[in-house]
This record gives C-alpha cells, structure tokens and sequence, in this order.
C-alpha cells in the first residue's frame, strides 16, 4: 500500500500543472524523506568467510543517524587466519575500518565486509595492526597492514625487518629520542642478503632527535638501512636531527643504502635534516632520499619519481672533502669503494642546503646530476597538482576520485601537496 501511495503522490504535480498555481515544494520534500531519509540499510558480508550467514541488519536508517557495527559472524574463518578483526567498508580493507559494536555516521546504503586477522605468514591475509604496541611486536618475516594511525616512541625493535608493511595510507608519528642501536628510524633496518622487505602507503611524520659522542649512525624517516628493500608510495615529513662523533648517514627515507637491492619510487619527503659531527675520522653525508650509498659493490640501487622538498643543515669539525663528505638534495653520497648499478633518475628537488665545516660556510662541492635531482623551476611547479601528476611523473599511481592500493595519491588543497588518501 505505501508503494502505491507514494507512485500517485509523485504524479499529482503531472495531474495538476495545467493552470493550477500550487506549490508542490513542501510535497517534493515528504517524497524525499520517505525515499531516503529513512530507507538505509547496512548490509553485511562475509569476505571469504567460511559455512554459513552473514549477521544481518533489518533496521532502515535516516541520513545521518548513528549505527552501531554488528558483532563477529559465527563462521569458520579463512585458511591463513586466526579470526574476525572488524569491518571495513572495502573487501581488500582500505576503507574505512570499524571494529565491531562501534559507531558510525550513516550518510548513504552501506556495505561492510568482515576482515580476517592474519597470522602474519600468508600475504593474502596480513596480520592487522592498529596499536603502538602492536606494530612494535611485530615479527621479523611477517606480513602487516596498519589499521590506524600510530605513534612510536623507538623504532620497531626488530634488527632487520624481512617481511611487508602496508600502511593502508595510515601515518605514523615518530618521537624518537632514545636509540637501541646504530641505526634509527621507523625500523632499524630492512632487508638483508636472502630477504626481500616491502614498505609502501604509509606517512611518517614526527621527529628524531640523536645525540651521540661515540657510535656510527644510519639515520632515515622510513629506515636507518636499506639492504634489500621496495619503498614506494611513502611520504617523510620527519624532522630529523642528529650529531655524532664518527661516520654519519642521514636521508629523508634511509640513512645508507647498502645491498644488492634498494629500490625506492613514487615518495616524497617534506621534512628537515640537521646534522653535526664533532670527532672522528668516517663519511658524513646527507640527503634529502637517502644519506649514502655504500659500503660494498657492488650495489643495484634504484630511486626514481622521488621528490624532496626537505631543507639541509650540515656541520663538521673537519674540512670538506669529495670523498668523505657530501650533501645532496637526492642522495648525498656514494662510497668511493662502492660500484653502483641500476637507475637513479627523474627525482625532483626544492630546498636549502646550508654547509659548515672547520673555516666556514661551504659554498660549493662537486656536482652531480643524478644525485643532486632537477630543480624545480619554477619552485611553485610544486604547489600543483598537475606538476605532480605529469612533470614528476606520478599520474600512475594517482587515485583521484576512486584511490586504489596502487594508486593512492590524492591533491590535498588545503597544504598543495599531494597525500595518501584516508578514509
């Protein structure tokens, strides 16, 4: 009966035009109530859940009344997995993300698809991390996805992290001043000789701050050292700042490539980098990607559609020279016992660099194309989107209106810089 009633009022302006001077406004209004207002509905899935029904919601809701999420389907979990984590509203869980008997806004019909926590050994099903404490427990050879934004206060404790972080566009927040070991960064290193370690669709932000008088130090937003590593889609707004009295490495997303393996595409970084030795005899370098490449040969490293917009403050005690020392907007040096092969190209650069050593400013060092980057010229190229998406080179992995896990970047006009999209 309401059908029928709702099919003769939409038609009664049709009826009544000829002639007729009513106002049909307040009529067009109830309609759209009745259509809309109170006619949404949560529906559930399973998402590869095994045997059995997804839980089922039979309430209709208004445009912006509250739901509370159902409770965990009573079924047999997927193969690889150990049980329910939440919902989200995107089956591979880049949406948004709801833990069960929580609340949200409903604005429009609604799917939510059961999330299966992973046991960390299969990529299909990575174990969900959504608390500080979880992230910084997490297994050397594991697979991960970042459910929330968190904050560290030290580097993921591990030595070498092997396994695949997908920041699912979350951020995390450093606040490091404390440093277990000789490298620091949101992990210590990644990768090493036999293992692969992935790192993509995550932002860091925050700060480290180390002060030290005798260790060597590999210091990044994303890592101290990259071995054996894929970084991409990554962004470092990290303020890093460092001093030491022996060999210092410092970049915006890894303080030393060293390896046979180092790949790093489609990140930026918009940070600041200070750094200050005050004794000993090692390398001091500094780079707006990474610090150094070195240490063994040979080395494949690649680094391309990177963008650094991170200003240098560099100092030594001792006076600059080519082959100890280097500051680059790029990569701010590469070992002069190291061979290296790959690609190092199309990356882009804006920011200051400002050197000191023993007699004073240091207004020059040797050039280099590839590790210095292009300039960008005009320096307001940057403030656009379409700079980003053509000159720079990331229209591939630009999401827009519809992001996808490969393509998560998206204009944020509010700073004119580009960001991972979150939901």
């Amino acid at each position: 009966m309401q059908q029928k009633r709702m099919s003769f009022l939409v038609l009664l302006p049709i009826l009544f035009t000829g002639g007729c001077d009513v106002d049909f406004s307040g009529l067009y209004g109830q309609i759209e109530q009745v259509l809309v207002l109170g006619n949404l509905r949560v529906v559930y899935e399973l998402n590869d859940g095994g045997a059995g029904d997804p839980p089922v919601d039979e309430e209709r809701y208004s445009r912006g009344s509250q739901v509370i999420t159902l409770d965990a389907p009573e079924v047999d979990p997927p193969t690889g997995t150990t049980g329910f984590y939440g919902w989200s509203t995107s089956p591979d869980g880049y949406g948004r993300f709801y833990q069960a008997g929580t609340a949200f806004t409903i604005t429009q019909n609604t799917t939510l698809h059961a999330l299966w926590q992973g046991d960390g050994t299969v990529a299909a099903y990575p174990k969900l991390v959504s608390t500080t404490a979880e992230l910084a427990a997490i297994g050397a050879t594991e697979h991960i996805a970042l459910m929330a934004d968190v904050t560290m206060t030290a580097p993921v404790t591990i030595s070498t992290f092997k396994g695949t972080l997908d920041g699912r566009n979350h951020t995390v927040t450093l606040n490091i001043t404390t440093v277990p070991s000789a490298r620091s960064g949101l992990f210590l290193q990644l990768g090493d000789a036999s293992s692969l370690a992935v790192v993509k669709n995550v932002h860091v932000t925050g700060s480290i701050l180390v002060e030290s008088t005798t260790s060597s130090r590999d210091i990044g937003g994303i890592a101290g050292l990259g071995s054996n590593a894929t970084i991409t889609n990554c962004v470092s707004s990290v303020i890093i700042s460092a001093s030491n009295a022996q060999r210092l490495f410092v970049g915006g997303i890894v303080g030393l490539a060293f390896g046979n393996g180092m790949t790093i595409t489609n990140c930026y970084v918009s940070g600041s980098i200070t750094t200050n030795v005050i004794g000993g005899t090692g390398n001091h370098a500094a780079g707006g990607i990474v610090g150094e490449i070195g240490l063994a040969a040979p080395i494949a490293v690649t680094i391309q559609k990177t963008v650094s917009l991170a200003d240098i403050t560099w100092a030594d005690y001792r006076s600059y020279t080519n082959t100890k020392h280097g500051v680059r907007r790029i990569v701010g040096l590469k070992n002069d016992a190291a061979t290296v092969t790959g690609t190092i190209g199309d990356n882009y650069a804006l920011g200051t660099i400002s050197m000191t050593d023993n007699v004073g400013p240091v207004n020059s060092q040797a050039l280099n194309a590839d590790y210095d980057g292009t300039a960008i010229d005009p320096a307001s190229d940057v403030d656009t989107e379409d700079w980003w998406r053509q000159t720079a080179g990331w229209g591939n992995v630009w999401g827009g209106d519809n992001p996808t896990a490969d393509a998560p970047w998206v204009w944020d006009a509010a700073s004119n810089r580009p960001k991972l999209h979150t939901f």
